[in-house]
Formats: structure tokens, C-alpha cells, sequence
């Protein structure tokens, strides 16, 4: 079972759309991990955050996407992209912008993408939304293989798009998102992996050649691990008022998040950044893209004779 939708995730998604006096172009949806969630006739009945490894920094790191990035991005109407799991698009203007391309490896941006360059080159009012409930569960890469060719497919995905749509990086005619959105991504999304695998290299470099200033490096150090840390229980509490997600066991679940924010910048991080430059080495050397399958280890069934004995099934895939 890959993706489990909620049961009020279309009414959610169609409000947006139906309450909005511009035209809503596409609606993106809040999406989180499925892996230690309990399910029961093809619905989430208990949202667990995951204990296994990656899918625990990975449910940090969609939490801080969905409600913290794209909530900012579509408030003013900068949203780069609608996830390919689950997503509301204009049938319209997807159809006159090219529709769906399955050659690309981030066919969800590409398509948007195109649809904003549509939308602004002939001069129409439109908008792209994100819903901030959750109407979406997905099952995560759970193992080191399966999450290395997850994100090396991202990467290669986002040089692609870098590469294809560089017309609209830094342009003010495509709006905010030619303006503010794309410009940050290039910076602080295409090019931060670069920089910080040629800085760790520069860094082992300086520490061989005893050129490093130890207390100067520390500062720095603790501000950026505290200002992450800090983003993260920003995002914490954001969620914690607002209610975005039913956690099953609420303080278990915000201890869960908090102590992955705490050893995130150490662990699952550089991994991320090792994936990136990968994949960037990959798309620049020519290698062919293959689209591998990831492997679904399923998540916890519970049908109503296991309700009614207490007994619960063992995950499926």
C-alpha cells in the first residue's frame, strides 16, 4: 500500500478552489509518512510517527516542508511544486501546457512549472494552494538502498528542472515564483549540497594543515545546529496549536519529532547531501536515468475481526 488518502481530503482540497475568487490552478495536499500508522479497511485509525530510522527524519522533514515551506510559498502564490502523491490540478490548463511529462525525473515541478509559464504568458490570474491538514499518507523509503535511490532521483530531478526552466529563475515576469521561489531553491536547494560537501572537504583540508581557528568554528557551529534545532520546534509548535496532524499519542509523538530535530543535523543530513551530489554527478556524466522501484515493507492492517478480538494484523506489504 503506497499512498492511504483521507477521508475528507477531496472536500478539503475542493474548498480551497471553490472558496477562492481567483482561479485555483492546483491544490497541493498535505502528505505525511504511513509507515507506523495502524490502518483499518483501507483507512489511517491511529497516526504514529515512525520509530525506524529514516522514516523518522523523514516525517521531520515532510512536517517541515508541507507546514512550514509551502504554506509560505502559497500564501503568496509562489508554490513551486504539487506532490506527485497526491494532488488537484486544473484539467484545462494542464492539457495547454503540455500535460504530464513521464520522461521527467520531477514530472510533479515540471508540470507545474509549466503551467505557471502558461498561466503567465498569457496574462491570466491564477492561483496554487497548499492545504495544511494532513489528506495524505505515504509510505517512506525504510532502508539506507531504498532511500539512496529515492534521493538520487531527486537530485536528478531538480538539476533537470534547473536546466529546463532556467528561463524563469530570477525573472519578475513569472511572479513570485520566478522572482522569490526559484531563485531560493537554486540557492539554498541546488547549490547548498555542492557547497557543503566542497566546505567539508576544505574543512578536512585546514584540520590536516592545522589552519582551523577552534573557537571561531565552534561558534559558528553551534549557531547553525541551533538555528535548525530552533526551526524545527518552531514547526513543533506550529503544528501542536493548529492540530494539523491527529497524532494517536500526542506528547509521545511531539518527543518523537523533538528528538529527531536534535540529531537530524548529524545523521540524516549529510546522508541527504551525500544522495544530492550523486545524483548530480550522475545527470552530468550522462548516466541513464532509470526509474528503480522502491520496496514497500507495508504498514499495520487492522480489519474488524482483529477489532474485535483486540488482535492486531502483522504489516502487509
Amino acid at each position: 500500500m503506497d499512498c492511504i488518502i483521507e477521508p475528507m481530503a477531496l472536500y478539503r482540497m475542493m474548498w480551497t478552489v471553490i472558496n477562492s475568487h481567483v482561479p485555483v490552478i492546483g491544490v497541493s495536499a498535505t502528505m505525511l509518512m504511513s509507515n507506523a500508522c495502524v490502518v483499518e479497511d483501507g483507512r489511517v485509525v491511529e497516526a504514529h510517527v515512525p520509530w525506524s530510522f529514516f522514516p523518522m527524519f523523514q516525517q521531520l522533514e515532510y512536517l517541515r516542508s508541507f507546514l512550514i515551506s509551502k504554506l509560505g510559498w502559497s500564501r503568496i502564490n509562489a508554490l513551486p511544486n504539487i506532490s506527485g502523491g497526491f494532488g488537484l490540478f486544473d484539467l484545462d490548463v494542464v492539457v495547454k501546457s503540455g500535460g504530464y511529462d513521464n520522461t521527467s525525473m520531477a514530472e510533479d515541478v515540471d508540470m507545474l512549472l509549466r503551467m505557471v509559464t502558461y498561466m503567465h504568458n498569457t496574462g491570466q490570474e491564477y492561483r496554487v494552494v497548499q492545504v495544511p491538514k494532513v489528506c495524505c499518507w505515504t509510505e517512506g523509503p525504510s532502508s539506507m538502498r531504498a532511500l539512496y535511490r529515492q534521493r538520487i532521483r531527486w537530485a536528478r530531478g531538480l538539476y533537470e528542472i534547473v536546466v529546463n526552466h532556467r528561463k524563469l529563475f530570477f525573472n519578475p515576469h513569472y511572479g513570485p515564483i520566478g522572482a522569490l521561489t526559484l531563485p531560493f531553491i537554486f540557492l539554498f536547494e541546488f547549490i547548498a549540497p555542492m557547497l557543503e560537501f566542497s566546505g567539508f572537504i576544505f574543512m578536512v583540508w585546514l584540520i590536516i594543515a592545522g589552519g582551523v581557528n577552534w573557537g571561531t568554528a565552534a561558534l559558528l557551529f553551534t549557531m547553525i545546529y541551533l538555528f535548525s534545532v530552533l526551526m524545527c520546534f518552531t514547526l513543533l509548535f506550529y503544528d501542536y496549536n493548529m492540530e494539523a496532524v491527529n497524532w494517536h499519542n500526542r506528547r509521545r509523538s511531539y518527543m518523537h519529532l523533538a528528538f529527531a530535530a536534535f540529531i537530524e543535523p548529524f545523521v540524516y543530513h549529510p546522508i541527504i547531501t551525500y544522495c544530492s551530489n550523486i545524483g548530480y554527478f550522475q545527470y552530468l556524466s550522462g548516466q541513464a536515468a532509470i526509474w528503480k522501484p522502491i520496496q514497500r515493507k507495508g504498514v499495520k492492517k487492522r480489519n474488524l475481526a482483529s477489532k474485535n478480538t483486540g488482535n492486531d494484523a502483522k504489516p502487509t506489504t
